[in-house]
C-alpha cells in the first residue's frame, strides 16, 4: 500500500493519508519522503489537496515532519493533544493486527497541502470547517482539539468566494433505485450484452426474449432523447394494442424531459465553473503573476494596504494597483500632450506666415485674424472677440479638431493663391 504513494500522482485529486511512521521492511523514514512528495504533485495547475496526518514526539527531534511540512507550505488545520486521538494505526495493515482504534500516546498534526487553484475552484468556509472539527472532537476525541489560530488569521484577512465548492452529483440523502433486470436499453451504468439466458428466468415467450434481448442493445444516447427501441414498440403494439400510443407517447417524454433534466444541471454547473472558478491561466490566457504558487495568490485580501500574514502573498493587491496605474496613464498621457502642443506651435507658425505673406498682397496693415479660420466663415462663427484679445489667439491651447480644420483651410488657401 505505501508503494502505491509513491508510484500514483496526486496532481487533480482530494486525498487523504494517514502515513506510516516509517516502513518496517526497509526501516526507513516514509512521513518525510511523503511530505516530500505531495510537495511536489501540488506544483500544477491542476486544482490538489491533500489532509495530512502527522505525528508530534517529545524533545527536538519530535518537531521534525512538522517543521518539514511548514516549510513546504502547507497548512496546519488543527493539532490534537497527547492520547487524545484515536485510530487504527497504519502499520497494524502489515502486521496483521487487529484494526481496532487505539490512542496515539504522543501529539498529533492536522496538515491541509493544496495549491491557488484548488482554493480558487474549491473555496473553503474556514469557520464552518473549524467548526465540524471541533463537533466530531467531542464525540470521537477524549480531549478537545486546538484550531491554528495562524492559519485562521491568514483565511480572515482574505475575501471569501461567493460560490459554493464542487460537490459529488448525488447527494447522501437521494435515493436511486437500480434499473429493470429485464429491460435498461436507457441505463449508461450496464453495458450491453447477450442477456437472453438470463431472460429465460422471467419470460417464457420465446419471441418475447428475443425482442427484449436485442432491445437492450439500443444506443443509450438515443434512449435518452425519447428515441425507443423499434423492438419495444413492437413488443408494446402485441401486448397491449389498444393503449400503445398512451403508452409509447408517455414513455417517450419521460425519457426526454428526465434527460433534458440531467442535461441542464450539468450545463448550469459546466457555466460556473467556466465563468467564475477557473483561473486565467487555465484558460490559455496567462496573468502578470501567474508563476506565483501561493495558495493564498487567486484570493483577494480584505485591506490591501495591510501587509499579508507571513507564508502568504499579496498579488490580488499588486494587480489592483496595476489597474489603477493604467488609468492614470491613459488619462494623462504626457506622450500625446507633448505631441499636441508641438503641433500647434507648428500650425501657429505657418499661420502667422499666411497672415503676413496676405498682409503684403493686399497692402493692408490689419488682418482679421478670424476670416483666416475658414472662407466665409464655414467651420466657425463670425467672431465677436476684439482685435486685441484676437492677437493673443494663438497663445491658447486648441482642441486636435481645430488644429484639423485650421489645417485644411490652410491647404484651401494655398490652392486658391
Amino acid at each position: 500500500m505505501l508503494c502505491l504513494i509513491f508510484l500514483l500522482s496526486l496532481s487533480g485529486k482530494n486525498s487523504y493519508i494517514n502515513p506510516p511512521f516509517n516502513n518496517l521492511s526497509t526501516n526507513e523514514n516514509a512521513i518525510s519522503r511523503i511530505i516530500q512528495k505531495i510537495a511536489n504533485d501540488i506544483k500544477t495547475d491542476e486544482p490538489t489537496r491533500t489532509v495530512l496526518l502527522i505525528p508530534i514526539f517529545e524533545g527536538m527531534d519530535g518537531h521534525m515532519y512538522e517543521t518539514q511540512a511548514r516549510k513546504a507550505k502547507f497548512l496546519e488545520i488543527a493539532s490534537f493533544p497527547a492520547e487524545s486521538f484515536c485510530f487504527v494505526a497504519p502499520e497494524a495493515f502489515s502486521v496483521g493486527d487487529e484494526h481496532t482504534p487505539g490512542s496515539f500516546k504522543g501529539k498529533v498534526g492536522l496538515y491541509l497541502a493544496a495549491n491557488k487553484s484548488s482554493l480558487k475552484i474549491d473555496p473553503i468556509d474556514w469557520d464552518t470547517l473549524t467548526e465540524d472539527i471541533k463537533r466530531w472532537s467531542q464525540t470521537a476525541c477524549r480531549k478537545s482539539v486546538m484550531i491554528c489560530k495562524s492559519t485562521l488569521e491568514k483565511f480572515s484577512e482574505r475575501i471569501q468566494l461567493q460560490y459554493n465548492p464542487r460537490v459529488p452529483s448525488y447527494p447522501c440523502h437521494t435515493q436511486y433505485y437500480n434499473s429493470s433486470t429485464i429491460y435498461h436499453y436507457y441505463d449508461f451504468s450496464i453495458k450491453p450484452s447477450n442477456e437472453f439466458e438470463h431472460l429465460k428466468k422471467y419470460v417464457r415467450d420465446e419471441n418475447h426474449l428475443r425482442l427484449l434481448n436485442r432491445m437492450n442493445h439500443h444506443d443509450r444516447f438515443a434512449a435518452v432523447l425519447g428515441i425507443l427501441p423499434n423492438q419495444l414498440i413492437r413488443m408494446i403494439t402485441e401486448v397491449k394494442p389498444d393503449d400503445k400510443h398512451a403508452i409509447l407517447k408517455d414513455l417517450r417524454l419521460t425519457s426526454f424531459w428526465q434527460g433534458y433534466r440531467v442535461w441542464r444541471q450539468r450545463m448550469n454547473l459546466y457555466r460556473e465553473y467556466w465563468r467564475d472558478k477557473v483561473p486565467m491561466c487555465l484558460k490559455g490566457k496567462p496573468e502578470v503573476l501567474h508563476k506565483c504558487v501561493n495558495p493564498f495568490h487567486y484570493l483577494t485580501l480584505v485591506n490591501p494596504m495591510k501587509a499579508p500574514s507571513l507564508g502568504t502573498c499579496n498579488c490580488s493587491a499588486q494587480l489592483k494597483v496595476k489597474k489603477n496605474k493604467r488609468k492614470l496613464e491613459v488619462k494623462g498621457n504626457m506622450k500625446i500632450d507633448n505631441w499636441l502642443v508641438k503641433v500647434r506651435v507648428v500650425e501657429e507658425k505657418k499661420s502667422i506666415q499666411i497672415r503676413n505673406k496676405t498682409t503684403v498682397i493686399d497692402g493692408t496693415d490689419e488682418l482679421d485674424y478670424n476670416d483666416l479660420c475658414g472662407l466665409d466663415h464655414k467651420h466657425s462663427p463670425a467672431s465677436t472677440i476684439p482685435l486685441d484679445s484676437q492677437k493673443d489667439k494663438h497663445l491658447r491651447i486648441r482642441t486636435s479638431s481645430q488644429v484639423v480644420l485650421e489645417e485644411q483651410d490652410r491647404k484651401k488657401r494655398l490652392k486658391l493663391s
